[in-house]
């Protein structure tokens, strides 16, 4: 990985002790880390030249030096280090030398220093120069910056495929040290017929294949060419089904998990089929996919059933009714924060710390929570930082996946602790207050402002049974909070936000409850 590794190429001697001084002159190159055994240069062979950050120990902000011992091995065993000394120079030769002619007593120091080569004189006059340290501060202040920018930027570990495959072997029985018949790498030949014949000899002609080039190997990158070849229809019929159960709750096949035979066959193979030639022809377009289906008259047929499609279909598989289904727990949360003009709409950057109830962190791991203040605590769920030990308690309880391992279909369950999030969970709360506060600034009457966060919220406008109901929810909130001003007080301090400068705190507080019931609203919370 991110490693400068040099072994000397003569083995230390066993049974007395050995002076070894290492200088490193922070090229990030393995030429600049030499090796002096008991002050003499040590032929050295290079094992890893790959330096692209700083030296680090240890993970995060922990800088570590070990000796004699290495992440994962079994370190110097049987072996001793003593008289350890770290210099803030990298030491020419000649430094290095005196420093073992300084410790062994049995050296005479004048006789060594008269025979010191003339290179290793030259390079020590060289560096007493102030130029040459002018020079050397200048060069530090560059590479300094340099890692400042460079090491902030995010990576991720990659996969490289080595000069030569590592043998393969058919385990017999299944144990690691019963290895059997001798494997090659290549594909199916139910899937692969033109591939799987190439197998043996591991590099096909010019257009033999899907997605192959003349020369190309048969590896990873091949098998991924092959995965998103027009020719191969898996690919996109896999991805379109996917898209169209997110829009309709059920896929045209449904078991997204299993396309093979053990799988459903699908209710619409023609549509499926079409859909994925458009997909590819398109150039693997998922806004125009997503356009062709959120347009069509299936999905924008009324999802309320009649009685004849409740009797003959009804699991609504033939589409004769728009879908209804809940909200996942991303969207749930999304769509509290952008009806109350909360959500920060800005893309990309690192994860972020919304709210979350304290103490979880600690109880798993012994770290501590900090929560992001401003936009930190408003960005879409897309970016809330997961903790696989400890996710997002407001995401599962509505049946996020935990990310331990791949999930292509989320289970749907309706519990009551899911009504406790979005009444209580701080997010909503203040989410509640920033639309009531939106409702009474634009609005001067009651009506006005609870059709307007009517609308936000369920996407239409409520009728007069509705109205009324939310109108009675509204004056026994008022009432409730008119008698007791603490408890206006303890209501509309939840959350970052503060309700806006000469408001009615009672009446927006009596509102943020009627914009909380209408958050938890089945029309709310569920797709139609």
């Amino acid at each position: 990985g991110n490693a400068l590794r040099v072994r000397t190429v003569d083995e230390l001697p066993p049974g007395r002790w050995t002076q070894v001084t290492v200088v490193y002159d922070g090229s990030s190159r393995a030429e600049g880390l030499r090796v002096y055994v008991d002050g003499r240069l040590a032929a050295v062979e290079v094992v890893r030249d790959k330096l692209t950050k700083n030296i680090q120990g240890g993970g995060g902000d922990v800088h570590e030096l070990a000796i004699g011992q290495r992440f994962r091995d079994k370190g110097f065993k049987q072996g001793k280090v003593d008289e350890l000394r770290v210099f803030r120079k990298d030491l020419c030769s000649l430094e290095a030398q005196f420093l073992y002619v300084r410790d062994a007593a049995e050296a005479n120091l004048r006789e060594v220093l008269y025979n010191v080569a003339e290179p290793f004189l030259k390079e020590y006059f060289l560096r007493q120069q102030e130029a040459y340290e002018a020079l050397a501060a200048e060069l530090h202040e560059l590479r300094d910056d340099y890692s400042k920018q460079y090491d902030a930027i995010p990576e991720i570990m990659v996969m490289r495929e080595l000069p030569e495959p590592l043998p393969t072997y058919v385990l017999v029985r299944g144990a690691y040290d019963a290895p059997g018949e001798a494997v090659r790498r290549g594909f199916p030949l139910s899937i692969a017929p033109e591939l799987s014949q190439l197998s043996r000899d591991g590099v096909p002609a010019a257009g033999d294949g899907p997605g192959l080039e003349a020369g190309q190997k048969l590896d990873r990158l091949s098998l991924a060419s092959w995965l998103v070849d027009p020719r191969n229809p898996l690919t996109s019929r896999v991805a379109v089904n996917r898209f169209w159960q997110m829009f309709f709750g059920r896929g045209l096949v449904a078991t997204p998990e299993d396309f093979g035979m053990q799988g459903r066959q699908p209710s619409h193979p023609e549509l499926l089929d079409w859909l994925a030639a458009e997909f590819v022809d398109s150039g693997w377009d998922v806004k125009q996919l997503v356009k062709q289906i959120v347009m069509s008259d299936t999905y924008r047929r009324s999802s309320d059933p009649t009685l004849e499609h409740l009797e003959k279909d009804p699991e609504n598989l033939w589409l004769a009714r728009g879908p209804v289904l809940r909200l996942p727990a991303e969207m749930i949360r999304d769509t509290a924060l952008a009806a109350s003009e909360l959500l920060v709409e800005k893309i990309g950057g690192p994860p972020v710390k919304p709210y979350q109830p304290e103490g979880l962190w600690e109880e798993k791991s012994g770290e501590v929570y900090r929560r992001d203040e401003g936009e930190g605590s408003h960005r879409r769920s897309l970016y809330t930082f997961w903790k696989r030990t400890s996710p997002p308690p407001s995401m599962m309880t509505f049946d996020a996946s935990n990310r331990e391992v791949c999930s292509v279909n989320r289970p749907v369950t309706t519990t009551p602790l899911q009504m406790l999030v979005l009444w209580n969970d701080p997010q909503f709360v203040e989410a509640a207050r920033a639309l009531a506060t939106i409702a009474m600034q634009e609005n001067e009457e009651l009506p006005s402002r609870l059709i307007c966060v009517f609308r936000r919220l369920i996407s239409r406008t409520p009728d007069e049974a509705e109205l009324a109901i939310l109108e009675n929810l509204y004056h026994q909130q008022l009432t409730y909070f008119r008698a007791d001003s603490q408890r206006v007080a303890d209501y509309l301090v939840v959350g970052e936000q503060r309700l806006a400068e000469g408001l009615d705190r009672a009446a927006a507080a009596a509102l943020s409850v009627v914009a909380q019931a209408l958050m938890s609203h089945d029309e709310t919370v569920m797709k139609r």
